[in-house]
C-alpha cells in the first residue's frame, strides 16, 4: 500500500491533486518525508519511511478558482461517502500491530460542509446535499465502505444510482442538525419549523448494568449507543443488519436509532447523550424498546439489553439552551 492509499483512506480522494486542491496542504522543505520516498512507501514494511518527521505548508488560499473545484455530482457522491463511511465503518480487528482507527463521529458532517464552503463550493449545492440527508433518504452513486482500508482505485469507483435509506442515523443526524444550523455560514432549503427547537433537545443519561467480565478494548473509541426495537432483529452482526436497511432488504419505520456521539461514564456504566425529546417521548410511549453499546469495529454487542420503559432506565436532563 502506498502512501497515496494512505490518504484515500482518510480524505476519500484518489488523485493528489484533488486532495491538494480542496485541503491546501502540501509537504514543505523541512519535511524528511518527500513525495518521491511516500509515493512509493509500502505500508505493511515501511515503518522507517512512517516514522519520518512530516511538516505541512499552507499550499494555497481559498476559495479555489471555478475549474478546480470538483463537479456537483461529484462533490455530492463524496459528501455522501464521508457520511456513510461514519455511519458504516468496516469490520476492523481489534488486536495486532495493523489496526485501523475509527474515532470520529457523526459532528465531523458539519466541520466537512463548512470546510467545503470556505473552499468555495457553491452554498445552494451545499444546502441540497443536507437537506436531502435530513429527508432520510439519499440517491447517490456512493457506497459504505467495502474493504477495511479505502485504497485510491476504490475511492475512485463509481456505482451505479441507488437510493439509500439512512433511517437509522437520522434521528442524531436531525439533532446535530439544529444544534449546528446556526453556526453554519450559509442557509439551508429548510423551513425553520421542520427541524426541532433547540430548546426541545435534551440530556438523558443511561445507565447499564455492568458486564463481567467487563468489555475489551474499551480505550478506543469504537462504540456506538442504540436504541432498537423489538421489532428490528439482529442475529449478530450490526453492520449487516443495517446495511439491509441501507439497501431497503430489510424495513425500517423508526425501530432503530443508532447514536454515534455520546458520553460514556466507567465508573457508572453511563451513556450520557443529547436527543430531540419528541424522538425520545415516542420511543418511551412503547414498552418494547431497548438500549444497547454495539461495537462499531467488530459490530457485536458490548452492552446491553437495557429496558427502557422500566422506571428510572432513563434519566431526562436540561435542554441545550
Amino acid at each position: 500500500m502506498t502512501h497515496s492509499d494512505f490518504l484515500a483512506e482518510y480524505l476519500l480522494l484518489g488523485k493528489r491533486t484533488l486532495i491538494y486542491d480542496n485541503f491546501g496542504t502540501v509537504l514543505s522543505d523541512k519535511s524528511k518525508a518527500t513525495e518521491d520516498k511516500l509515493s512509493g512507501m509500502d505500508v505493511d514494511g515501511g515503518g522507517v519511511v512512517m516514522a519520518l518527521p512530516y511538516s505541512w505548508k499552507r499550499g494555497h488560499s481559498f476559495p479555489l478558482p471555478w475549474a478546480k473545484l470538483m463537479s456537483r455530482q461529484e462533490l455530492k457522491t463524496w459528501v455522501h461517502s464521508h457520511f456513510l463511511k461514519l455511519c458504516l465503518p468496516y469490520w476492523r480487528a481489534t488486536i495486532g500491530n495493523k489496526l485501523v482507527l475509527a474515532p470520529l463521529n457523526m459532528n465531523t458532517t458539519f466541520h466537512l460542509i463548512i470546510h467545503l464552503f470556505k473552499v468555495g463550493y457553491p452554498a445552494h449545492w451545499l444546502s441540497e446535499i443536507v437537506a436531502q440527508l435530513y429527508e432520510g433518504e439519499i440517491k447517490t452513486t456512493a457506497r459504505a465502505p467495502s474493504a477495511l482500508i479505502m485504497d485510491t482505485q476504490q475511492t475512485q469507483r463509481v456505482y451505479p444510482s441507488q437510493k439509500l435509506c439512512i433511517l437509522p442515523f437520522l434521528a442524531e443526524f436531525t439533532t446535530l442538525l439544529s444544534l449546528w444550523r446556526p453556526l453554519l455560514p450559509f442557509g439551508l432549503i429548510l423551513p425553520l419549523e421542520t427541524l426541532p427547537s433547540i430548546s426541545t433537545i435534551k440530556e438523558f443519561k443511561l445507565m447499564f448494568r455492568p458486564r463481567y467480565p467487563p468489555p475489551t478494548d474499551t480505550e478506543r473509541p469504537h462504540f456506538v449507543l442504540v436504541l432498537k426495537n423489538t421489532s428490528f432483529i439482529v442475529e449478530d452482526d450490526l453492520r449487516t443488519a443495517l446495511l439491509d436497511v441501507t439497501n431497503y432488504k430489510a424495513e425500517t419505520e423508526d425501530s432503530i436509532h443508532v447514536i454515534s456521539t455520546f458520553r460514556w461514564e466507567t465508573a457508572s456504566s453511563t451513556a450520557t447523550f443529547w436527543l430531540d425529546e419528541g424522538v425520545m417521548d415516542n420511543i418511551l410511549d412503547e414498552c418494547d424498546w431497548k438500549a444497547y453499546i454495539w461495537r462499531s469495529d467488530t459490530w457485536r454487542c458490548a452492552l446491553g439489553p437495557v429496558d427502557l420503559y422500566e422506571e428510572g432506565a432513563i434519566v431526562r436532563g436540561g435542554s441545550w439552551i
